[in-house]
Formats: structure tokens, C-alpha cells, sequence
């Protein structure tokens, strides 16, 4: 590994996300870069990501993501997994 990756993964949106008809819209172009837009009542985010793992992937999924950064630990390599999120959600 001799980059930088960041990688999102999406929750499900909370019931006042859904009653204020907020929406989350992932589209893809053809340089495998992802864009993540977060449509609010008020306002658009938009985000571009290497990697977007949706409120259906699994933890399977994210293991995917960092084992090539855990195998070059095991190499000798230095690397840094730095994940955040809210407590207990997994």
C-alpha cells in the first residue's frame, strides 16, 4: 500500500432523516471514484470517496477493505486503520 485510501460506509438514515425526506445518492463514474450526496431538506453534501460501502454491506466487506492494509503490517510495513463512528454502532 503506498496511498492514502478513504473509504465511507452509510448508515441507514434515522426516522426524522426519513420524515425531513432526506436522501442519499451514490453514483459511480468510470475512474472507479465515488461520489456520495446527502440530499437534506436545506442543503446538498457531497463527498468523493475511493470506497463507499453501503448500509447493506457487511463487516465481511470492510474486512475486505483494510486486509491489504493489515497483511502489509505483517510485512514490516507501518500502516494506520483510523475508523469512527458512533459508540455501539459496530
Amino acid at each position: 500500500m503506498d496511498r492514502i485510501i478513504v473509504a465511507g460506509r452509510i448508515r441507514p438514515l434515522s426516522k426524522v432523516e426519513i420524515d425531513e425526506n432526506e436522501e442519499i445518492v451514490l453514483q459511480h463514474d468510470r475512474n472507479k471514484e465515488n461520489t456520495l450526496y446527502i440530499q437534506g431538506a436545506y442543503t446538498t453534501k457531497q463527498f468523493k470517496l475511493d470506497r463507499v460501502l453501503t448500509e447493506s454491506s457487511t463487516q465481511m466487506d470492510v474486512f475486505e477493505i483494510i486486509h491489504p492494509i493489515l497483511k502489509s503490517t505483517l510485512n514490516g510495513i507501518n500502516a494506520t486503520v483510523f475508523a469512527y463512528g458512533q459508540t455501539g454502532t459496530g
